[in-house]
């Protein structure tokens, strides 16, 4: 409880002083996230309104987008999104790529931008 700020530990006293005998870790973080996290919606927001890639490679991109979700990447609009912020060689080369699996498509992601950005390195300055 140290570690945790004064107003945020007292919002959790019912979880830290009884924690369920299973799954602990994942309720702590559930109720933490409630208490001191981003709304849902808020998280949403910040989805739709990323902006380009920038200098960060497709797969960083790609965890920053999953931790706003909280690793709820199982739709379209998702795939969309992530797909939006790659500049326009990148994102018509991966449009028809298998979306199955996101860490094997941000990894194509990145092996491009690799490409890209030791080909023309101004593009990420």
């Amino acid at each position: 409880m140290a570690e945790l700020e004064q107003h945020v530990t007292g919002r959790m006293l019912d979880v830290l002083r009884n924690p369920p005998d299973d799954d602990r870790y994942d309720t702590l973080k559930i109720q933490l996230l409630a208490t001191s996290g981003l709304t849902r919606c808020k998280r949403a927001s910040k989805l739709r309104d990323l902006f380009s890639l920038g200098d960060r490679k497709p797969s960083v991109l790609l965890s920053e987008m999953r931790a706003l979700s909280y690793d709820q990447v199982s739709c379209m609009l998702f795939e969309e999104i992530f797909l939006r912020q790659m500049p326009d060689d990148i994102r018509m080369k991966l449009a028809q790529e298998d979306f199955s699996d996101l860490d094997a498509l941000a990894a194509r992601a990145d092996a491009l931008w690799h490409v890209k950005t030791q080909t023309f390195p101004s593009m990420n300055e």
